[in-house]
């Protein structure tokens, strides 16, 4: 896949995910320099993202080595599977932290999430932001395969994080035409 082709890709967040990050950063990290980690459950047709749910996972890290953290694989996997008895539609996509930047560590955790999915996304969710506008940014790895023909050892393959297009609240805005429109009729 081309660069040109991932970066096609856009993520859409629905109001309820914004507002799960919110509380499960409230409820565990606030007035700390934690940061919470969660699993996103939505569709995924290829050019667009639909993330219409997501789940808290326990997530832990040192703060002085940000190489070391832990994040409960066998909780993620129950979890997944009463989700799918939930609405089998819903798939899991990515996760989320809340932010507010990339960090050294995101690379390893998303290689790790490639375990439940092929293609993870990440969403940055600023759950302390003070500017105007959806707190959000959506990224997935794009795999750069850099040819080394005069090295012996081969190809050397690398990851990097690279920046999607966002439509949080797009389903809301989209339900608030709704109304308007029957309330006009």
């Amino acid at each position: 896949m081309t660069l040109d082709e991932t970066s096609k890709k856009s993520v859409v967040l629905a109001p309820l995910v914004l507002l799960s990050a919110c509380d499960h950063y409230i409820r565990s990290a606030r007035g700390s320099k934690r940061r919470v980690v969660g699993v996103l459950l939505g569709q995924n047709n290829g050019t667009r993202l639909r993330v219409a749910n997501s789940f808290a996972v326990p997530f832990e890290e040192d703060e002085r080595d940000p190489a070391v953290w832990f994040l409960d694989q066998n909780y993620i996997e129950s979890m997944n599977d009463m989700f799918k008895k939930i609405n089998a539609k819903e798939k899991l996509i990515g996760w989320y932290h809340s932010g507010p930047r990339l960090r050294q560590s995101d690379l390893a955790i998303n290689e790790l999430f490639k375990d439940f999915c092929p293609d993870p996304a990440l969403v940055i969710i600023d759950v302390e932001s003070n500017n105007l506008g959806i707190p959000t940014d959506a990224y997935t790895a794009v795999e750069e395969i850099k040819d080394v023909s005069h090295n012996t050892t081969g190809a050397a393959n690398n990851s990097r994080m690279v920046r999607r297009p966002r439509e949080a609240l797009y389903i809301y805005r989209q339900l608030l035409k709704q109304k308007r429109r029957k309330k006009s009729v």
